[in-house]
């Protein structure tokens, strides 16, 4: 009885998986294949059908990463691993272009013109006074003379405030600039807080006639004076808040009193003849800067000038009783001759004088006080004698291989010895020449 129960259990397992498995083939038969959709019967869901796989998009070239930035040294006692990585800002593109920041609204000069002159030639001999309104440009042909009175005004600049830079003085012919000390004469733009390059400033082209410009203030010009091939006096004129104060091209120019003031380069001379004398160059970006040029500066004031007060190139110069001081640095000559005397360098954050490869005479000069270095001198040929060098960060240096002759000069106090130690030669660098200080004066021959 035991075994037929069994055998009777089994039986109906086996019915109940047979049963199973044909429902699992009728589903399958029904949901995977086309050809068993005449087929009925089943009560089981028909499944839909799987939708075909979209194929995946081409990929897209990547773009290109920037090119990685230069590697930053590490800091004294720092190393890479313990530095904070700034994210670098990432380039902007034409629609993430920052916005200037929009200029404040500029006040136009008041005062009705007594003249006004729009792309004008004057062909006769004219005179100026009054308040004079430019605009455009005003031409004086070969054959006039163009004065102006003391105490006038002329003013250059577009009555509809566009771009003033075109408003011009171009001379061709004379130019005479008759200010007094009471009765200065400006020209300046139309506003009444002129800018650099507001107008383009007074050219003078191929004129060897009698110009002259005295008793004046000139302002907010592209280039103050622009004279080429012209000879020029200029006499106590200010030339303020320029690009250019002024820029001499094979001209023959002879300055005294006045001269530039906050200016980008107060004058810049290439193939000239410059007399300067008594006059200032304070101020300025740059304060002279001559190539190929004859160059005579006496009694002048060189300060407060951002870069080198002084640097000349394949030129002749006399540099006399001037003064550089406070300025980036004082005087810099290269492939020049001449001479410095009793000129004064003081006080300049980087050096007082830099000669290369230059033959100079240089004596009577007080160089103290300058940041890095007092004289600077590689390879030249050069004679320094009867100066006072003191005070500076290094008071002579030898940046060439030859030798430096640099007797009879005083050194502030000390002995020899310790005077050696503010000198930079072949005794810090073998690769440098020597520098011979003896005989050492025992005095300052600049003493009164």
């Amino acid at each position: 009885m035991r075994h037929s129960r069994q055998t009777t259990a089994l039986l109906l397992a086996a019915a109940m998986l047979l049963a199973s498995g044909c429902s699992l083939f009728q589903r399958s038969k029904l949901v995977g294949y086309p050809d068993t959709v005449g087929l009925t019967g089943t009560t089981d869901p028909v499944e839909p059908p799987m939708q075909p796989v979209k194929p995946l998009p081409a990929p897209q070239p990547a773009t290109p990463l920037p090119p990685p930035a230069a590697p930053v040294s590490s800091p004294v006692g720092e190393t890479p691993s313990t530095r904070t990585s700034v994210p670098s800002r990432p380039a902007e593109t034409d629609d993430m272009q920052a916005a200037p920041a929009p200029l404040p609204p500029r006040t136009v000069a008041a005062g009705e013109p007594t003249l006004r002159y729009r792309n004008a030639t004057l062909s006769e001999d004219t005179r100026w006074s009054g308040i004079v309104l430019v605009e455009g440009g005003v031409t004086v042909a070969p054959q006039a003379t163009l004065t102006i009175d003391p105490g006038t005004v002329v003013r250059f600049g577009e009555s509809d405030d566009s771009d003033g830079t075109h408003s011009v003085l171009l001379v061709f012919g004379r130019l005479v600039v008759a200010g007094t000390q009471a009765q200065p004469v400006l020209l300046t733009s139309r506003y009444v807080e002129p800018r650099p390059a507001d107008w383009q400033g007074i050219v003078i082209m191929g004129s060897e006639k009698r110009n002259s410009i005295e008793h004046c203030r000139i302002e907010g010009a592209d280039a103050g004076i622009d004279a080429a091939f012209s000879s020029l006096t200029v006499k106590n004129t200010v030339l303020s808040n320029c690009r250019v104060g002024a820029r001499y091209m094979d001209a023959l120019v002879s300055i005294s009193g006045g001269g530039p003031l906050k200016c980008g380069t107060g004058i810049d001379a290439s193939d000239s003849e410059l007399e300067m004398r008594e006059g200032e160059v304070k101020g300025n970006r740059q304060g002279i800067s001559a190539v190929r040029t004859s160059l005579s500066v006496a009694s002048v004031m060189f300060a407060g000038n951002e870069r080198e007060a002084l640097a000349a190139s394949a030129s002749r110069v006399k540099i006399l009783n001037s003064e550089f001081e406070m300025n980036g640095a004082g005087l810099h000559l290269s492939d020049t001759q001449g001479t410095l005397s009793y000129d004064r360098f003081v006080g300049n954050s980087d050096f007082g004088v830099s000669l290369q490869n230059c033959r100079l005479k240089v004596s009577g000069n007080e160089i103290s006080s300058n940041g890095r270095s007092g004289l600077v001198v590689d390879r030249c040929n050069c004679a320094i004698w009867n100066n006072a060098l003191l005070n500076n960060g290094t008071d002579l240096y030898n940046a060439g291989s030859g030798d430096v002759r640099a007797i009879g000069n005083w050194w502030g106090t000390g002995t020899p010895v310790e005077i050696e130690k503010r000198i930079f030669d072949r005794r810090r660098d073998p690769s440098r020449g020597r520098v011979v200080i003896t005989p050492i004066l025992p005095g300052n021959p600049l003493s009164p």
